[in-house]
């Protein structure tokens, strides 16, 4: 779950797990809530099967069910924020430390540097 969580940021595509413009359960699993999901458009007939909206309660697996919640959100925020964090220590591999050529995105755009001017396209349509 850290890995999925802290993928994003390990990525170099946002700083933090909470910046991620994109479908993410991380708080839901931190509360113990839910997600309702409502199926796209764009995947799916009209008149398919599949419902419309679905409502889907986030559970811990199985092996920390000795824990509290407050704990278990505890450890796991933890654990992401640490990955976060190591990962900003590393050093940055790019030609000159400018970053060529890493993906970023910011304020729902993604933009690609290194490459000129390259057209921006909103990570949120």
């Amino acid at each position: 779950m850290t890995y999925a969580f802290a993928n994003p940021s390990a990525a170099d595509l946002v700083d933090t797990v909470d910046d991620w413009p994109g479908f993410t359960t991380f708080q839901a699993t931190l509360s113990a809530g839910h997600i309702i999901a409502t199926r796209p458009k764009h995947f799916f007939h009209d008149d398919g099967s599949s419902p419309e909206v679905v409502r889907l309660r986030i559970a811990r697996p199985h092996r920390f069910d000795h824990l509290e919640q407050d704990d278990w959100a505890g450890l796991l925020a933890e654990r992401v924020w640490a990955k976060e964090a190591e990962h900003r220590q590393l050093p940055c591999d790019y030609p000159d430390g400018e970053g060529f050529g890493k993906i970023i995105l910011c304020e729902g755009m993604t933009r690609q540097e290194g490459f000129g001017d390259m057209e921006s396209t909103s990570a949120r349509d």
